[in-house]
């Protein structure tokens, strides 16, 4: 295996090889790098989104001081926040062959793709990246899965391409049999998937199969091109935040019971004290004074601390502060974009990279299918992604009655964030006007005439048939 340039300095999870295909002795190899990112990278960046930071580990000099541990979670806040604002939205596939776009959405929706693809926001925002494995069941239906990027590695070439070589996915464990540490691992490559059971080092093969996809069945998802987590730039950050409020804590807690001075009251005895406390007097002499004395804390200063601090945290993570009060000032549409710029742009550059990834994705799945001898190209798929940004329908609605007959219903109805799938709309608007027109055509052709008079006539008839009484006979007059 060969490391990329400036691999040390840089720190990015990417492996390259010269090798054709993943065999056992080098996949060793990349198995030992791989433990870097594991303890330095990927579960420093997991503790600080499930909650457990530096500031649980500060130790005092003297115990007997506060030592209040504060942990504010904004990398949890951060992702799922992010998260919810790239993947809340469904993402939609169509494509101009409806029998295409039927196919496509049945497999999606059998595997439950739209919370797939959460997770894997999820899991890119906390990681830097994350992986989508492809596979066939034993009904022979594809399925998706997804894999955290300390459990995998995905290996490339040297190319200029960067085309994936293989993949692993491992599992270090302990034997209950005989308390030894083994590894499960699963290796990929473009014509055989082999799962190996074993000790560390050396496993044995135990299983191999074909590999229907014709090609790494292994997808991986991206936050940014440096694989780095949302809040991974910020920790330092985050940890000076932790500080500033636990220490301001602690020293509210350590001057909370306020000292008594006396003054010129130097007899004073233990028992006097007590009878103070009990009775709630105190008497003093001519010259004697007493005055609690308070620590004065300057929180201005720490206030402006802290709010630069939590600003810069923002900043660099290009996370919207919704706690801000100007935040939510103004929400109309245009407000919201403004607000929203720095962490729009941020995602625009992960849709790109996430757009790949499907097609990546997109382009397995057709092979499976042409096997089964469905035609389809994966680059007629068109891939729509929806931002979960509130919207004013209001402004929407006039925009579009604005530009209606300058640009294309299909373009107009885009316009609209609820309605999810335009061709179909219009589809469906179609139908309906063949419908009304078909009613319209149905009357005017119509040769009966409609009497007034008769109407009321037949309408005072209560079964509908005329001069027959309620028993049935002719109604007879004398």
């Amino acid at each position: 295996m060969i490391l990329i340039p400036g691999f040390e300095e840089v720190k990015r999870p990417i492996f390259i090889t010269d090798k054709e295909r993943l065999e056992l002795d080098n996949v060793q190899n990349i198995l030992n790098e791989h433990q870097w990112f594991k303890s330095e990278k990927y579960y420093r960046n997991l503790k600080y989104y499930e909650g457990y930071h530096e500031i649980l580990n500060r130790t005092m000099d003297d115990p007997k001081k506060p030592n209040n541990k504060i942990v504010v979670n904004l990398p949890s806040f951060t992702t799922d926040i992010r998260t919810g604002y790239f993947s809340g939205e469904p993402l939609t596939f169509s494509s101009e062959d409806d029998n295409i776009t039927e196919k496509i959405n049945n497999i999606l929706d059998y595997n439950d793709f739209q919370d797939i693809n959460t997770e894997l926001d999820r899991l890119t925002s906390i990681y830097g990246h994350a992986f989508l494995i492809l596979y066939i069941d034993k009904d022979a239906n594809i399925r998706l899965t997804t894999e955290t990027p300390d459990n995998m590695v995905i290996v490339y070439d040297n190319s200029l391409e960067k085309n994936i070589v293989g993949a692993v996915r491992y599992y270090y464990y302990t034997d209950a049999s005989d308390n030894e540490q083994k590894v499960y691992m699963t290796v990929y490559n473009k014509d055989m998937i082999e799962y190996y059971n074993g000790k560390v080092g050396a496993p044995e093969l135990v299983d191999i199969e074909e590999n229907y996809f014709k090609d790494i069945p292994v997808v991986e998802f991206m936050e940014n091109e440096n694989r780095k987590g949302c809040y991974e730039d910020a920790i330092s950050i985050v940890d000076a935040i932790e500080s500033v409020i636990s220490s301001s804590v602690n020293e509210i807690e350590y001057f909370d019971n306020a000292y008594l001075l006396l003054k010129n009251l130097a007899g004073t005895e233990k028992e006097d004290i007590d009878k103070m406390k009990e009775n709630r007097v105190m008497l003093v002499e001519d010259d004697g004074d007493a005055e609690f004395i308070t620590k004065t804390v300057n929180d201005d200063y720490t206030q402006n601390l802290l709010n630069r601090l939590v600003n810069d945290y923002h900043k660099v993570t290009k996370t919207p502060n919704l706690t801000d009060e100007k935040f939510a000032g103004n929400v109309s549409g245009v407000s919201l974009k403004f607000k929203l710029f720095a962490l729009e742009k941020d995602m625009a550059k992960k849709e790109s990279k996430w757009k790949k990834s499907i097609q990546s994705m997109l382009e397995l799945i057709c092979t499976v299918l042409n096997i089964k001898g469905t035609s389809i190209d994966y680059r007629t798929i068109k891939i729509t992604f929806t931002r979960a940004l509130p919207t004013n329908t209001l402004e929407q609605a006039q925009m579009v009655s604005q530009l209606s007959g300058i640009v294309s219903r299909e373009t107009l109805l885009a316009q609209l964030d609820f309605i999810e799938n335009p061709k179909q709309e219009i589809k469906l608007i179609d139908k309906e006007q063949e419908e009304q027109m078909k009613k319209f055509d149905m009357y005017a052709d119509s040769d009966v005439v409609s009497d007034p008079k008769e109407d009321d006539k037949n309408a005072n008839n209560d079964n509908g048939m005329d001069n027959v009484n309620d028993n049935g006979m002719d109604n007879v007059s004398i």
